[in-house]
């Protein structure tokens, strides 16, 4: 679990927010209210935000450390939630063009279909998509595939090449769950694991069910540390 000087800090910041409206975090878009960090601490699935929030922390990590993480693009689960509502998305997308593709190695875009998450992640000079499913179901690939299809039209002048003629393969082997509620938990640690420099061994760890306490534990520490600055 948490150091004891930790686990102080965030029972005394769980206390500070009495009200279950109240925001603990924020940045641009992106929200966490107070009842969202029980969601957190519980067995409870993650929302948008939840996930779109663990990005930003993850970017604030590579920007403390660079030289431990590869340097990436990431996508919002947002974007495919407004083309499906065939609503402009064209802000979620501002952040890639030709300069961020080429100086990136990796593309991270977290899925939610249903109450189900995924994670599509593309490598750039290897021309490769990965996909990752903790509950493993061929059927939840074909939402990737669509998305490679529409990030293709929408970022054309960004990749200048096809993305739909990528490699694409569903990594069979990557940490699974045991239970309905931790898929959102799941991509998070695909998503810090796969963007780690030197990092190639993770995908052979079978203990994140054990620890997904702690794991949950971490982000809601991380957010009211976040919410501090």
């Amino acid at each position: 679990m948490l150091s004891p000087v930790q686990e102080v800090f965030l029972r005394e910041n769980i206390r500070k927010y009495l009200d279950i409206g109240m925001t603990v975090f924020s940045s641009g878009n992106v929200m966490v209210l107070r009842r969202m960090i029980d969601e957190i601490l519980s067995d409870s699935y993650l929302d948008n935000d939840h996930v779109d929030a663990f990005a930003i922390l993850l970017n604030e990590k590579s920007k403390i450390s660079p030289d431990e993480y590869q340097k990436y693009l990431y996508i919002s689960p947002m974007y495919w939630h407004y083309k499906v509502k065939d609503v402009k998305s064209v802000l979620i997308l501002e952040h890639i063009d030709y300069n961020s593709v080429q100086s990136s190695s990796i593309i991270i875009n977290p899925i939610i279909h249903g109450e189900h998450w995924t994670l599509l992640a593309g490598y750039i000079k290897q021309k490769r998509w990965e996909f990752y499913d903790s509950i493993p179901n061929p059927m939840h690939r074909s939402i990737a595939v669509k998305i490679i299809a529409s990030l293709n039209k929408d970022c054309k002048k960004a990749f200048r090449q096809n993305i739909t003629k990528w490699s694409f393969k569903t990594m069979k082997k990557a940490p699974t769950q045991t239970n309905n509620t931790d898929c959102g938990m799941f991509v998070y640690k695909y998503m810090e694991n796969i963007v780690r420099q030197n990092n190639s061994s993770w995908m052979q760890r079978t203990d994140w069910q054990e620890k997904m306490p702690k794991y949950r534990a971490e982000f809601a520490y991380g957010l009211f540390c976040a919410a501090m600055k």
